[in-house]
């Protein structure tokens, strides 16, 4: 093994470790509440209880999944309860893909960075 391979093997290990550190069961999926309480503060600026709070999880939701914002707002219930089954793995994928853009520089919009 050439020691480049090393030196990414063990930025991966440590890269994961810090990742999965944040959250003991990485592994289960994420429902869309979890996520907006750990996202949305951070990429929408609205706390939970704030006036907004829902349209700014609603708009976090839409960005991650590709649906469509009044989908999801009309037909996925007032506490998303009605979600498209693969959502909660999606949001898993998207909450270690955000974990690492928090550990690394990366654009915003990434991995859709259209530049």
């Amino acid at each position: 093994m050439d020691w480049k391979d090393y030196n990414v093997q063990q930025a991966s290990l440590l890269t994961f470790a810090a990742i999965s550190k944040g959250r003991e069961n990485w592994r289960l999926p994420l429902e869309p509440q979890e996520y907006c309480r750990k996202w949305v503060p951070i990429y929408q600026g609205k706390k939970p209880g704030e006036r907004g709070y829902r349209a700014a999880c609603v708009r976090e939701l839409a960005k991650v999944s590709g649906v469509k914002e009044s989908t999801i707002d009309i037909n996925w219930g007032s506490d998303f309860s009605q979600r498209p089954g693969y959502l909660p793995r999606m949001l898993t994928l998207a909450d270690v893909i955000n974990s690492v853009k928090q550990i690394f520089p990366l654009p915003q919009d990434w991995p859709f960075d259209k530049t």
